[in-house]
C-alpha cells in the first residue's frame, strides 16, 4: 500500500516558519502565566467564534502547556457522542466517565505508520508506544481543530488531518485510572522529520504495517490499550478506502 486513500497535501502554509519559531521558543523558555490573557491576543487575535485557520496552532499550544483550565477539562458525552457536560480531566478518568477524545494516525508516502513513545511521566500509560498523538478537545473546541493543534504540540508536525471514524472503548489503566472514551480517529500525511516535545514524547519511529502487526502480537504490553484496539480498525478502514 502506498500512502493512504484520500491523502492530503503537505504543502507548507505561509505561517509555517512562525509556527516553528514560536514552538521552539516556548519549548526553550516555557509559557508565562499570562500567555492566554496578554501574549496570545497580541500575537494572533482570537475571534469570537473560536480558533481560526491562523490562530488555532497558538490556541492549542497555549492549552497544552497548562496555562489555562481548558487543558484540564474534558467534554462528557453520551453513547451517541452528544455533549452532556464537562468535568475535570483527572476526575473523569478516576470515575471512568464517558468523554470525547481523538487519536491521530499519520502515514508517509510509503504507507508507514508514525508512532510515538509516551513520556514516562505521563499521568497514565507512560513509556508505552502508541499512535502519532492523542488527547481531548476542550469545551467549545472543534475536535478536528484540537487534533491538528495537538499534533503540532506533541510532534512538531503541522499538516491537515481528516476524520476517518470513531469508536468507543473502556479500559482500566495504571494509577487507578479508567479510559472511557468516544475516540475520534483522524488521518494525516507527513513525509518529514518530527520534532517531538520532550515533555510529551520520549521517542518516535516509522513502522510498516507488517512489522507493527508482528510486534503487537509478540509484545502487546509495550503499546497503549487504545492503540491496540484501534490498529485493526484503522487497517480495515484503509483497505476499504483503497
Amino acid at each position: 500500500m502506498r500512502g493512504y486513500p484520500g491523502a492530503v497535501s503537505t504543502a507548507v502554509d505561509p505561517v509555517e516558519p512562525l509556527k516553528r519559531a514560536l514552538l521552539s521558543l516556548i519549548r526553550e523558555t516555557g509559557v508565562p502565566s499570562d500567555f492566554g490573557t496578554s501574549v496570545l491576543p497580541l500575537t494572533i487575535p482570537m475571534r469570537p467564534g473560536g480558533p481560526g485557520e491562523s490562530d488555532r496552532f497558538f490556541a492549542i499550544l497555549w492549552e497544552a502547556e497548562g496555562s489555562t483550565p481548558v487543558s484540564e477539562t474534558v467534554i462528557l458525552v453520551d453513547k451517541d457522542d452528544h455533549n452532556v457536560g464537562t468535568m475535570g480531566k483527572l476526575l473523569a478518568h478516576q470515575r471512568g466517565e464517558l468523554h470525547r477524545a481523538f487519536s491521530v494516525f499519520v502515514f508517509d508516502e510509503n504507507g508507514r505508520w508514525l508512532l510515538q513513545k509516551r513520556n514516562a511521566d505521563k499521568y497514565h500509560s507512560g513509556g508505552l508506544w502508541t499512535n502519532t498523538c492523542c488527547s481531548h478537545p476542550g469545551p467549545g473546541e472543534e475536535t478536528e481543530v484540537a487534533a491538528q493543534g495537538r499534533l503540532a504540540v506533541e510532534m512538531g508536525i503541522t499538516v491537515p488531518v481528516s476524520y476517518a471514524f470513531r469508536f468507543t472503548y473502556r479500559a482500566e489503566l495504571d494509577h487507578g485510572l479508567t479510559e472511557h472514551e468516544v475516540d475520534h480517529v483522524f488521518f494525516g500525511r507527513f513525509d518529514g522529520t518530527p520534532q517531538p516535545h520532550p515533555r510529551e514524547v520520549s521517542d518516535w519511529r516509522w513502522m510498516n504495517f507488517e512489522a507493527l502487526q508482528a510486534e503487537l502480537a509478540n509484545e502487546p504490553e509495550h503499546f497503549t490499550h487504545w492503540f491496540r484496539l484501534a490498529v485493526p480498525m484503522v487497517r480495515a478502514h484503509l483497505e476499504r478506502a483503497s
